[in-house]
């Protein structure tokens, strides 16, 4: 019996580990992390370069259960006491920083007194993106970071990684956290109406508000974003009550793929496509392959398309949907693919040049090494920006409105806006601030190069590099895209078709030939059927085409740090043009090495795999039943093999 009671005791530990080696525990549940984006910017630290996240977890509204705004107002003697109870919507208006920095000084202030900041000390949090955006909570995350300097916070975001206005109802109605003051139980009705309120474009505006708070904090704190799915949100659930005195589980665990990278030496790639109806070799325009080509290029006047397909994001190493960039890529490509056809088939007096840039490092490089002959050639260069949404804004400087051949294509540009969208073309004429090196508009870097430039956009932007996408987008809208592919088009098309125009007297005239009228009306019929054929072009554009293209388009990390992701996004943009271009003379894509900058570093980080764990709760019982089980078998031994023949031994003496 000894021996079988050792292979016992030798195959327990065996059994244990094969138990958990399958998960038969319940409560484990590993997945991908991704950290928040190390950046270092005039020495300024924003975000982590570690992996490390202790301390237990809980729903991060569950500690300010007990905080109600509706007492602020009693505790402020100020005149500010309306701009204290500013919401959400309301301080993503406000422009001055100290406004918003006040405000947010005063809810700290309230919360400190409704929340007893050791217990902070002792948790990480977690807690749904959607519910940070909703109401007053995104104080609530605020506080968490000014006073736990030693926990963490996990965002969860959308499974679909997009915008979404019925997620954010279903999360915010179903509740899946606490309950933030008693307001929410007495007007839940009134709540779920106003969360139903919220559209994709209120909550953009929260979720980049929010995050460029985040970039002025100088941050302590671990920052991850788990993407959600059923298992998050059954942990989500289970994390949300208080702790109780055995219930110490709610454990997460990080572990790094790969350390923290300096990223000393990047490299860049732009692209360039050239249409022109002189026989020129495009590395003719760049000062290094001068000939006697560059010449021809005098005799003609250029038009820059410029598209920036870098996006930086808050969240590090992860494929994210960027919308917002791919909108400007696919008009891009869609422009190139008709504009190919224009120049074949009609005498264009103009030179079209299309630029695929890697922000203002790309644009500072092509100005650079372009020969002096080609730049006075250029006559204004159009930058796209994000084009997904259904307004139409023209961003200039305010020394271009003197430029009338550009006035012209203003003019042309609005109607082409009027007749397509039925609203007005809004022009937002802003001054450079040149102090600044990181700008909201590509168009400024060029105008800073001495270039007349403008951008197009969809959407008002004020935000500068680092803030411009807000780490989730909107889906893509491809009534809008193509709307705006069609506006932008017919300006061009019209701005370059063949007239003679002449500057005089502080105007643009432009004269045709009155001479052979009969010719001319035969000519015009004919142009309007090329025109026509342009138009039945755009209006066919194969919608399932733009949408698998635009999934091709986000399997890249489009950050320049990322350079493998890059070069390959740059070789399916060379694809996509391949189609359509046979000219090998054509197409260039130049390597150059981006400038290192002292108080401007990058920092590559890797996602980390991430374990929630309710381990100690439910493997306290299984424990405890082991050790009962184990404790029964010593008994069993003792009494069996020790006291029952002992027993007997001393009765048969006694006898």
């Amino acid at each position: 019996m000894n021996k079988y009671a050792k292979k016992l005791f030798m195959l327990f530990p065996l059994f244990i580990l094969f138990f958990f080696k399958n998960k038969l525990v319940q409560g484990l549940y590993e997945t991908n992390a991704y950290p928040l984006i190390y950046l270092m910017h005039n020495n300024e630290y924003i975000g982590t370069g570690n992996y490390l996240l202790k301390h237990n977890l809980i729903n991060l509204l569950s500690i300010y259960k007990d905080v109600n705004f509706e007492g602020l107002a009693d505790i402020s003697t100020n005149t500010d006491s309306k701009k204290n109870k500013l919401t959400i919507d309301e301080l993503t208006d406000i422009e001055d920083g100290t406004k918003i920095e006040r405000v947010i000084k005063k809810r700290m202030q309230f919360i400190n007194k409704h929340v007893n900041n050791k217990h902070l000390i002792k948790h990480s949090s977690i807690i749904y993106l959607y519910e940070l955006i909703n109401k007053d909570n995104f104080y609530f995350l605020l506080h968490f970071l000014y006073k736990n300097s030693n926990g963490g916070v996990i965002i969860v975001i959308p499974e679909s990684l997009y915008i979404d206005s019925e997620e954010f109802v279903r999360i915010n109605s179903n509740n899946f956290g606490a309950n933030v003051g008693n307001n929410v139980r007495d007007n839940e009705n009134e709540n779920i109406k106003n969360i139903a309120s919220v559209s994709n474009e209120i909550i953009e505006k929260r979720i980049r508000f929010i995050q460029s708070i985040l970039f002025n904090l100088k941050l302590n704190q671990y920052i991850y974003f788990v993407p959600n799915n059923k298992e998050i949100e059954k942990r989500y659930t289970l994390y949300k009550d208080s702790f109780f005195f055995f219930d110490l589980t709610r454990n997460v665990t990080i572990s790094a793929i790969k350390n923290t990278q300096n990223v000393v030496n990047m490299y860049g790639k732009h692209l360039l496509f050239f249409l022109t109806k002189d026989n020129i070799n495009i590395n003719s325009i760049f000062k290094q392959k001068q000939n006697n080509e560059t010449y021809l290029l005098s005799k003609k006047k250029t038009i820059i398309l410029s598209v920036d397909y870098n996006n930086f994001h808050i969240i590090s190493d992860m494929l994210l949907k960027t919308t917002s960039t791919n909108t400007s890529l696919l008009v891009m490509n869609e422009l190139m693919n008709i504009f190919t056809k224009v120049y074949e088939k009609e005498n264009i007096d103009y030179n079209l040049l299309f630029f695929f840039t890697n922000y203002s490092y790309g644009i500072n490089n092509f100005i650079d090494t372009i020969n002096p002959i080609f730049k006075e050639s250029i006559e204004f260069i159009i930058c796209l920006d994000n084009l997904n949404e259904n307004d139409f804004f023209l961003y200039d400087e305010p020394k271009l409105q003197e430029n009338l051949l550009l006035m012209r294509f203003y003019d042309i540009l609005k109607k082409k806006v009027q007749q397509n969208l039925q609203k007005e073309m809004q022009i937002e004429t802003q001054k450079i601030k040149i102090h600044n090196k990181l700008l909201p508009n590509m168009h400024e870097y060029f105008v800073l190069k001495k270039l007349s430039s403008i951008t197009l956009s969809s959407q008002k932007n004020n935000f500068v590099f680092i803030n411009k996408r807000p780490l989730i987008e909107q889906k893509l809208n491809l009534h809008n895209l193509k709307k705006h592919i069609k506006i932008i088009f017919e300006a061009l098309y019209t701005y370059i078709k063949p007239k003679k125009i002449e500057i005089a007297g502080g105007q643009v005239n432009i004269q045709t030939d009155n001479n052979n009228n009969d010719n001319n009306n035969n000519k015009n019929n004919d142009d309007d059927d090329i025109f026509i054929n342009y138009m039945n072009q755009i209006n066919n554009i194969d919608s399932e085409q733009l949408l698998a293209r635009n999934d091709e388009l986000n399997k890249y990390k489009k950050f320049f740090i990322y350079t493998k992701d890059t070069n390959d996004l740059i070789n399916n943009i060379t694809k996509f043009i391949n189609e359509y271009n046979t000219n090998i003379n054509s197409l260039v894509i130049i390597d150059y090495k981006i400038p290192n900058e002292r108080k401007q570093k990058f920092y590559y980080q890797t996602y980390v795999r991430i374990r929630f764990s309710m381990a100690i709760s439910y493997i306290f019982h299984y424990l405890h039943f082991f050790v009962v089980i184990i404790f029964l078998a010593v008994v069993y031994l003792l009494v069996n093999y020790c006291l029952v023949p002992w027993f007997y031994e001393s009765e048969k003496k006694v006898i």
